[in-house]
């Protein structure tokens, strides 16, 4: 049987023959072809995209940040990007940040772990603030709590968890807590600390700059230790960044990457420390585990709590033989050696 084959106006192949079944039997062939061709398509695309956002978050291509910003009233966008440099030079004697620290907690219900109270004892410890901040929507609970406050002057301070910003809606607790320590620190400056943030030395020498952050060995920042003064430039920049650029369901955007695009339109505006506030950085967990290192020439490492921090007391820690072990016995016993029972 011949089976005829020519193109439509369109450019379509169409099938025809002088058999009925034979032209059902093409008709199906032309779907399948087009489905299939579909398929391919749609495969490629979420291929690409996957492929992309992996290299993208582990730093082998920098996305492309959209550093705009609009400020409403005060400064114009343009006289903040443009303003004369500052923040460079820690020659000066005079401190920018203010010796405070501050925590933040939100949420119900929720026990201390011995790691988060030993992450504030650590700030009391090295930096010996003028006061310590915790800034909570509820209070926590536990025998750390309590062992806490027994030792450690701290000043509470209610704060509610921001639902929005700049009539977005905010999802996430991260999200809510990355805004919170934007929105404290232009309150009042000082030292920002995650509650799995344990410091080692004192950061008096950062205190001179206008504005002090992490860098991970990915292109971003790591904003689990911040210093600021509450006018930094850089400060206004980064919040008054959620109003146009603010990604809900996108974790790193606006607390990482984004503000590293920010700094590298204005490198002036902020001090990058490229290694003491992100050794090891999250890539590198073995290295709080499996090794010992000279954790003593860093200002503080950052434990990344969404590990399993319950299982670790005051007695467990004794005997750990690495890097992890030596900084918390180096906080709560005031000796890094191993102690044996």
């Amino acid at each position: 049987m011949t089976l005829n084959v020519d193109l439509d106006k369109q450019g379509a192949m169409r099938f025809y023959s002088l058999n009925n079944n034979t032209m059902k039997k093409c008709k199906h062939l032309k779907s399948s072809f087009r489905l299939k061709n579909v398929w391919y398509a749609f495969l490629f695309l979420t291929t690409g995209c996957f492929i992309g956002i992996l290299l993208t978050r582990y730093g082998y291509v920098l996305e492309k940040i959209d550093v705009k910003v609009t400020i409403v009233g005060g400064n114009s966008t343009n006289d903040l990007f443009h303003s004369p440099e500052v923040g460079t030079d820690n020659n000066n004697t005079k401190f920018r940040v203010p010796n405070i620290v501050h925590f933040i907690w939100f949420g119900k219900n929720r026990e201390m772990t011995f790691i988060q109270m030993v992450s504030i004892m650590s700030a009391h410890k090295i930096q010996q603030p003028d006061v310590i901040m915790f800034h909570c929507d509820f209070l926590p609970s536990g025998k750390y709590w309590d062992e806490l406050k027994r030792n450690i002057p701290i000043k509470i301070i209610h704060r509610d968890q921001p639902k929005e910003i700049f009539g977005q809606s905010i999802l996430h607790v991260y999200h809510r807590g990355d805004i919170a320590k934007l929105q404290i620190l232009q309150e009042f400056g000082g030292i920002y600390m995650d509650y799995d943030v344990i410091m080692v030395n004192k950061m008096n020498q950062l205190r001179r700059f206008d504005m002090v952050i992490g860098q991970e060995k990915r292109k971003k920042f790591n904003a689990g230790i911040i210093l600021s003064h509450k006018d930094a430039i850089f400060l206004k920049l980064w919040y008054e960044s959620y109003r146009n650029n603010y990604r809900a369901f996108d974790w790193d955007y606006n607390c990482g990457r984004l503000p590293y695009g920010i700094y590298l339109e204005r490198p002036d505006l902020l001090h990058v420390e490229p290694y003491k506030f992100t050794t090891p950085d999250w890539t590198e967990r073995h290295l709080l585990f499996n090794e010992v290192i000279n954790w003593r020439e860093l200002y503080a490492i950052h434990l990344m709590l969404h590990l399993d921090w319950t299982k670790y007391t005051p007695e467990t820690v004794k005997t750990l033989n690495n890097t992890f072990g030596e900084v918390v016995r180096y906080v709560y016993y005031g000796d890094s050696k191993v102690i044996q029972n």
